[in-house]
């Protein structure tokens, strides 16, 4: 079964199982030697949550991206049409999987953290270069396959073109929200929250001239932050 189909059918399952299947903030274990993070869950010691540690852009008949002209209220914009994809390092996944499976819980299961919403955007400071932003979504998941596109303005043409095109490197922000909860000292769980996460990514090193399709190299010196409303 396709990796992203079989992750959809246990998030379901496992919310669907228990009225708060969610994850506990503050009972997650970091594992092996890339220090992969596992949640815990609320309700069952079996499930464990893990979210996306970076971003890709999904290339498929190795075609990244389309960057055409177009307009927007009869405005010139330049159209980046792509698919992005929530992503975690499989190696790590897996060593801190077989450690929870050895030490913890034989029975273990392992599930992405549903997001009540996400969003990429460009910079910060976006607004300046960006006409149109549809990669807004209500929900997704690590694995998810996300249609995502930006309409730049001509200004954003301008300072973005030569970055992708000529080996240049372009940070995007990806947010993320779920629904989790916390356990006090004595193991009560506490009240529902949302929880932000951001990821930067820093995509880079497509050239015309050595790479025709486009296809990018992703960074991997990425951080996130976190916090909580």
């Amino acid at each position: 079964m396709n990796r992203s189909i079989k992750n959809v059918l246990i998030t379901l399952m496992l919310i669907s199982g228990a009225a708060q299947a969610v994850p506990v903030l503050n009972e997650n274990f970091a594992f092996g030697e890339r220090m992969f993070t596992f949640w815990k869950d609320s309700q069952d010691p079996t499930i464990f949550w893990y979210a996306p540690s970076s971003l890709q852009i999904a290339c498929k008949s190795n075609r990244c991206f389309n960057y055409t002209k177009t307009k927007v209220n009869g405005d010139r914009g330049y159209l980046i049409n792509s698919i992005v994809k929530p992503v975690h390092n499989l190696a790590a996944f897996e060593e801190s999987k077989d450690i929870i499976l050895r030490d913890i819980n034989s029975k273990a299961k392992f599930a992405p953290i549903p997001f009540s919403s996400s969003k990429i955007v460009l910079d910060e400071t976006q607004n300046l270069f960006v006409m149109v932003n549809g990669c807004s979504h209500d929900s997704s998941q690590a694995g998810d396959e996300i249609p995502c596109n930006f309409i730049l303005n001509k200004r954003g043409d301008k300072t973005y073109r030569p970055l992708w095109f000529d080996g240049g490197v372009v940070p995007f922000q990806y947010y993320y929200s779920f629904t989790a909860v916390n356990k006090d000292g004595v193991g009560a769980i506490g009240p529902l929250i949302n929880v932000d996460y951001k990821i930067v990514v820093r995509f880079g090193g497509m050239t015309t001239k050595d790479n025709e399709m486009l296809k990018p190299r992703i960074f991997d010196d990425l951080y996130s932050d976190a916090s909580v409303d």
